[in-house]
């Protein structure tokens, strides 16, 4: 047996062999950050992967050396399932598509791989694969594409039999020469649980399978993203800081337009440029351009050592200024400008050049769309209130602060049509007391007649403001078939003039068919009233001005429905404890309505809402009454009973005539 001695010179050069190991070891774990959404051209360069689905490409020279989890490589495979992998040995050989719980890391996922957006997508019959190499020595990006690719199993793949989302992935990867940064940009990666419980990974893992860093929640699990960015570096060490020029930008004619680059660069302006421009400091990556007097497109250039990006300047007319809170564009501000609101809510468009809710006229860039249902149809740049190019929640603070208190009220219920579903208010109570509170709760359609396809509803309800306390009038959507936590509300409560003017929208671009509660008002009565003449006073409520729509925008019609309520009033403010409960069969009432009442029926009166008497009939002795209404005109009545015991009761009865 021979034994082998070492000095202790050997060992120590063996210890520090051990550590420096270790050391490299420690040093290959990884960081993700989110980062700006800034990707590079989803198209152009090498287009690879043309109609095939689920296969590795051949390999492709990286350009440069690019070091990953401790190994240098200058070759590259490109999946068409959405990642990259440094095993060149899988060259045209096939791309793994299943993704079964296995979260990273895991030795049964493809190793040695980075994945921008892994799924099963199918590229068999539209969508592009492409490569490009940007940049110079020592500063080159390698950026691998995937544009326009749907899911496997929707209707644009090869058996669209599985999937429901029917939209397309487009995403991208960038790595970087010299700090080893990978950088990942999602335009849009579709979950759809229909087809391989729609996972996806977005993650990198190393070549035994063992070590892995991911983002959050994205690990081959459910998830769908949109305009998003990450990027991968090594631990302890910064990512390449990455020069841009920005978004590209559209703008008003004559508006300057201030460049957002990063980095230490010269900007400059194209010579083709539809009018000569004026860069206020050429050298400073934040500079105003001006003079954008021409309309068209202007192409900006930021020139770094690292890199040269480019952004236009699209330059509109635009025309038609934007008054924020006004969305549909009729000039006044009021409860009916939320509807435009819910029916663009999250699209996306030019921002306004100069944004906030300050009332003037704002130069607004014409969107894509239009409300087609409004006439003449209204752009979405109205609904954009504040001007920030997203229609969202935002928006509801420029009709809050531009609120207009001018309203052409009319004088009462408009006439009942047949056949058509109705908006009407239900009091909690009829009779109330001077200090009582009461709920009225605003009741769209019934079982006979329901909504159809409603999206958003806009509408006032009246009310006496001499009989209302105003510091206690409040509006809620809480309870409301119109949905929950998917929609939004607005209400301006104008106490002078007796209005509460509210509306409600859905925000999902769903509509919403059926009947009942949509909302309900709280009201307190004055406390303190009281008359010399008059043993009750009116508050006739009342709805008017409805406006509502589908989601395609198109108008719908209501009948508007009436409710009062007396208020029993009394010198000594007393309350009557003798009552009696009398009920009115049917009620809204159109040919006749049948008086109950729990004791014998001894006096009948009916008065209109002006308090003149129509009707009045004596010793009834039972307990029913039939009055004959079919000579009453439209609107509310009250019908007071007394009975045979000495109680008197009040009941409203709404009269309607069809047209």
């Amino acid at each position: 047996m021979k034994t082998f001695r070492l000095s202790a010179a050997a060992i120590m050069a063996m210890l520090m062999l051990c550590l420096i190991s270790v050391q490299h070891l420690a040093a290959q774990t990884y960081t993700v950050d989110t980062i700006p959404y800034r990707p590079y051209a989803y198209t152009g360069g090498h287009t690879i992967l043309v109609r095939q689905d689920d296969i590795f490409s051949q390999s492709i020279p990286l350009g440069f050396n690019f070091t990953f989890y401790g190994n240098s490589y200058t070759q590259i495979l490109i999946g068409a399932n959405g990642h990259l992998s440094f095993t060149v040995s899988n060259a045209g050989t096939y791309d793994q598509w299943m993704l079964d719980g296995s979260a990273l890391p895991s030795t049964t996922l493809p190793t040695n791989s980075i994945f921008p957006a892994y799924r099963d997508i199918d590229n068999t019959n539209i969508g592009t694969v492409s490569y490009q190499l940007q940049g110079t020595a020592p500063n080159r990006i390698f950026v691998a594409s995937w544009d326009s690719i749907p899911l496997y199993g929707s209707i644009h793949s090869v058996n669209s039999v599985a999937c429901r989302d029917s939209s397309l992935s487009t995403f991208q990867v960038a790595l970087y020469e010299g700090c080893n940064t990978i950088e990942v940009y999602i335009h849009h990666s579709p979950s759809d649980t229909g087809w391989n419980a729609g996972r996806g990974i977005i993650g990198i893992v190393d070549a035994a399978g063992t070590n892995a860093v991911t983002v959050p929640g994205h690990n081959d699990v459910a998830w769908t993203e949109n305009d998003k960015a990450w990027s991968f570096h090594l631990s302890g060490t910064s990512p390449c800081i990455r020069s841009s020029a920005g978004q590209d930008q559209t703008i008003c004619v004559n508006y300057p337009a201030t460049m957002q680059a990063t980095g230490t660069g010269t900007w400059s302006a194209s010579p083709s440029n539809p009018a000569p421009v004026t860069i206020v400091d050429p050298s400073d990556p934040h500079t105003v351009v001006s003079g954008l007097t021409a309309i068209g497109g202007y192409l900006m250039t930021w020139a770094t050592p690292v890199d040269t990006s480019h952004v236009f300047l699209y330059v509109a007319a635009c025309s038609d200024s934007v008054w924020p809170g006004d969305a549909d564009f009729n000039g006044l501000v009021n409860n009916d400008d939320l509807l435009p609101i819910g029916l663009g809510y999250d699209s996306t468009g030019p921002a306004r050049p100069v944004q906030g809710i300050v009332w003037s006229a704002a130069a607004g860039i014409p969107w894509a769309q239009d409300f087609a249902g409004y006439t003449p149809p209204v752009n979405y740049r109205y609904a954009d209130c504040n001007g920030d190019g997203t229609i969202d929640g935002g928006d509801m603070s420029a009709i809050y602060a531009n609120y207009s208190l001018l309203h052409f009220k009319t004088n009462g219920p408009a006439p009942h049509r047949n056949n058509i579903p109705t908006l009407y208010a239900q009091a909690s109570v009829d009779s109330l007391h001077p200090g009582d509170s009461l709920i009225v709760h605003f009741m769209l359609a019934d079982a006979t007649i329901p909504a159809t396809d409603i999206y958003g509803i806009s509408f006032t309800y009246n009310f006496d403001p001499a009989l209302v306390d105003s510091t206690a009038t409040s509006m809620s959507y809480a309870s409301s078939w119109l949905g929950g936590s998917d929609k939004i509300s607005l209400t301006k409560i104008l106490h002078s003039s007796g209005e509460i003017q509210t509306a409600v929208t859905r925000i999902t671009h769903t509509g919403l068919s059926g009947y009942g509660v949509i909302g309900s008002a709280s009201f307190r009565v004055r406390p303190g009233l009281s008359s010399q003449t008059l043993s009750t006073l009116v508050n006739s409520g009342y709805i008017s001005d409805i406006h509502a729509v589908t989601p395609a925008s198109t108008p719908l019609t209501f009948n508007t429905g009436a409710d009062t309520t007396y208020i029993a009033v009394s010198p000594l403010g007393m309350r009557d404890i003798s009552a009696a409960t009398v009920s009115l069969r049917p009620n809204p009432a159109h040919d006749r309505v049948t008086i109950s009442a729990d004791a014998a029926i001894s006096e009948v009166s009916v008065s209109d809402a002006m308090g003149q008497k129509v009707m009045e009939s004596t010793a009834v002795n039972d307990h029913t009454f039939t009055i004959n209404t079919a000579a009453y005109s439209s609107g509310i009545y009250f019908v007071q009973v007394k009975t045979s015991n000495g109680s008197t009761g009040v009941s409203k009865l709404v009269v309607e005539r069809g047209e």
